[in-house]
């Protein structure tokens, strides 16, 4: 998180323009940096004046230049979302189209990047701000009462920063081949796993620091440190005889492709059943950073697949030595709710399928001649029926053994 305020009196930023001072750097959060801003919300209007002086006329694409320049140089585009959070009173900050163009030049080329700009009009009470005097043009609008939706928006501003939000972590970013010279990029999330007890971490009782273990390989006849390469060799036993491998002929023989998804065929959605699904499923999005113009097309195979009813068979490579599988896609589609809010995120439920081997026949034998109470048959399905939990969802439950007791 950045702070940078413009048509103040001082200059400090990275481009040297006048009238924008960059309060903080962009960086992570700290208490250091909250006690500060809270130090400058508690400060009169008066010495706020004072000390950075306000009402100086710069031009707004020095603003959107210096934005696109932090960002070029303190967050890295593939792993961070750039967002901007601009404020202001001024529904006509330029004076000239010369600088309403240069403006929506630079408000283009940091949404190339790709910055989102979310805009909040603070207008003085009893005066009406115009989005179409000039920020219409520069910012996303597609709603007539822009202004009136941005108060309510900013009222909640606070509620939403205060609100815990678990990251979305991008678990992988591959290539979705879907025939020879046709691909798409997609990131891959991990929507459901399980919580597990961390491991124990071992440290020096003199001073608490971590303790960092070595495995060497000791020559049993002279006691000397043997060299994981030069000195141990390898082997596999063919036809009674020892046949020397490298560690480079072991890594090959694990290799069975690059990693990425690649469309093998559809099949009906109803064709997966309950058993196929031996491990929690992923959820596959489109990344437009990675290719241009993937989610469009990413779309238009969702709108397809969903109206043939269909699911993909996909060969998924997750890593470079890792084995490859099968998977099948359920497309899914975006929903928003009545403020606009989007609610489902567009893209595929990925489910692991099962291997041959791994679908097993179970036979439960019944001695012959076998009659059952069938008061006991139903104190049996009465006693199955209770362990049933209506409306379980993974977080209602706190697990017993990751508590501190």
């Amino acid at each position: 998180v950045g702070v940078a305020l413009y048509g103040v009196r001082e200059k400090q930023n990275p481009n040297g323009f006048e009238g924008i001072r960059v309060l903080q750097e962009l960086d992570r959060p700290s208490a250091q940096r909250i006690k500060q801003l809270e130090q400058e919300i508690a400060r009169p209007p008066a010495s706020f004046e004072e000390r950075y002086g306000c009402g100086h006329r710069i031009p707004l694409s020095d603003v959107f230049w210096t934005t696109t320049t932090i960002f070029n140089l303190s967050a890295n585009a593939k792993q961070f979302d750039p967002r901007v959070w601009l404020f202001t009173s001024n529904d006509l900050p330029c004076d000239t189209p010369g600088e309403q163009d240069a403006a929506q030049t630079r408000a283009r080329d940091l949404m190339d990047i790709g910055a989102q700009i979310e805009f909040f009009p603070l207008p003085p009470e009893g005066v009406a701000f115009s989005m179409e005097r000039f920020w219409d043009r520069v910012v996303p609008v597609d709603d007539e009462d822009f202004v009136g939706r941005a108060v309510v928006t900013l009222g909640n501003l606070e509620r939403w920063i205060r609100m815990r939000e678990h990251r979305k972590r991008t678990l992988q970013r591959l290539s979705f081949e879907l025939c020879p010279g046709a691909e798409i990029a997609m990131s891959i999330y991990c929507t459901t796993i399980e919580a597990r007890v961390p491991y124990p971490v071992y440290l020096l009782n003199e001073n608490n620091k971590l303790l960092k273990s070595e495995t060497k390989h000791l020559c049993p006849s002279t006691g000397a440190i043997l060299h994981p390469v030069e000195d141990v060799e390898t082997y596999v036993e063919v036809a009674g005889q020892r046949v020397n491998v490298t560690r480079a002929e072991v890594a090959a023989t694990k290799h069975f492709g690059e990693p990425g998804m690649k469309l093998l065929g559809f099949k009906a959605a109803s064709s997966l059943q309950p058993h196929h699904r031996i491990f929690h499923s992923y959820f596959v999005h489109p990344n437009d950073k990675g290719i241009t113009g993937s989610s469009a097309l990413c779309q238009a195979l969702i709108d397809k697949m969903i109206a043939e009813r269909l699911m993909a068979i996909v060969r998924y490579t997750a890593r470079r030595n890792a084995e490859p599988c099968l998977v099948a896609l359920f497309p899914q589609t975006e929903e928003v709710d009545n403020d606009g809010v989007q609610t489902r995120s567009p893209g595929f439920h990925m489910v692991r399928l099962p291997w041959a081997e791994e679908i097993r026949q179970i036979e439960f034998p019944i001695a012959e001649k076998l009659e059952l109470d069938p008061e006991l048959v139903r104190a049996a399905r009465a006693a199955v029926s209770a362990m049933r939990l209506d409306g379980f969802r993974p977080g209602c439950a706190e697990n017993p053994v990751l508590q501190k007791h």
